[in-house]
């Protein structure tokens, strides 16, 4: 006599699928450093949380670029059509630098279409936020605050550099009109260490500044050119603090250097390439924390089978000066 055995098998979710790769990814990688932590393998749930939530707001984006006439083949943005072992490569040396995706400000998910893969590139940009915490934790000499400031055509704005007179380095800075200070001249970065002999200062004026704008298509610059000079900024300031190399993977930060002004419109040589995450203005608020879902104490493996489609996909997160153009009050430095 035969049995008929129904087998049913487990769909693995596209969390599973991210996870599992980017711990394989960290152990190819390793090096002789120290086994994946419980806390690496949280922000990296993080990241994939982060990334689930901005998937709503690129597909809505993508809609509004149909009915503009721009769809050049562009599938709807789901996990099936991304690119996994990239994205979870570049999560890797993110959680390396310890950048938590659900900090606002931190890390924000951008899709790009690739049309050789037939496939999406999802940039995980990290943002000015993001840079200023792992700097200040990775460097050399403690760093009490970086402060940066654009400085307008009206401001006054004085340098005392470090001489025999003045055995800290530093500046006076006021604004003499605030509703209406005029054009952007330049800004600065001022580095305040504990020990205060160490202060630093970074001038740019705004030839300087404006000479690390991408020279192909940018929709940021375009669109958020005063968030992109004080980016800009945040970025030189960066570059002169000393990192101790025992608190810092140096891979890891090669990584977030290089992609710091990355064009991939322009390295795909699209004309007209969509942002998915910024274009639009309508954009819906953070879910309060509460909301999101607690992250497992460990991720579990994946098991061999199909993937399952995403089906509850959360708003993104809104950058702090979109949020502020949509109250229309005072407008507060970009990503």
């Amino acid at each position: 006599m035969s049995e008929n055995t129904n087998l049913t098998t487990k769909a693995v979710t596209p969390s599973e699928r991210f996870a599992a790769e980017a711990i394989r990814q960290y152990e190819a990688n390793a090096s002789g450093r120290l086994p994946i932590t419980e806390y690496q393998k949280t922000l990296l749930n993080h990241i994939f949380v982060r990334a689930d939530m901005g998937l709503q707001e690129m597909n809505a984006n993508l809609e509004t670029a149909w009915s503009k006439g721009n769809k050049k083949d562009q599938p709807e943005i789901t996990w099936q059509n991304i690119d996994i072992k990239k994205m979870a490569m570049d999560a890797v040396r993110i959680v390396e630098l310890g950048v938590d995706a659900l900090i606002p400000g931190h890390l924000y998910p951008i899709a790009y279409w690739r049309p050789k893969k037939k496939a999406y590139d999802l940039d995980l940009r990290i943002g000015y936020k993001g840079e200023m915490y792992y700097i200040q934790e990775a460097a050399l000499h403690p760093v009490h605050e970086i402060r940066v400031e654009l400085v307008h055509q009206t401001d006054e704005f004085t340098v005392f550099k470090k001489d025999s007179a003045n055995k800290v380095e530093g500046y006076t800075f006021k604004i003499n009109n605030p509703f209406d200070r005029g054009p952007v001249v330049g800004g600065y970065a001022y580095i305040e260490y504990e020990d205060s002999t160490s202060n630093a200062l970074v001038v740019m004026s705004l030839e300087e500044i404006m000479k690390r704008k991408p020279d192909g298509y940018s929709t940021f610059w375009t669109k958020w050119e005063q968030e992109m000079q004080y980016k800009t900024l945040v970025h030189a300031a960066a570059g002169k603090v000393i990192l101790d190399p025992k608190k810092i993977n140096a891979a890891a930060m090669a990584a977030a250097e290089a992609d710091e002004y990355a064009d991939y419109e322009a390295e795909e040589g699209q004309e007209n390439g969509i942002d998915l995450v910024l274009e639009g203005t309508a954009l819906a608020e953070q879910p309060p924390a509460a909301a999101l879902p607690e992250p497992p104490a460990e991720i579990p493996a994946p098991t061999p089978a199909r993937q399952a489609p995403v089906t509850n996909v959360r708003p993104v997160e809104v950058p702090d000066f979109l949020r502020d153009q949509q109250r229309k009050g005072e407008r507060r430095p970009g990503f």
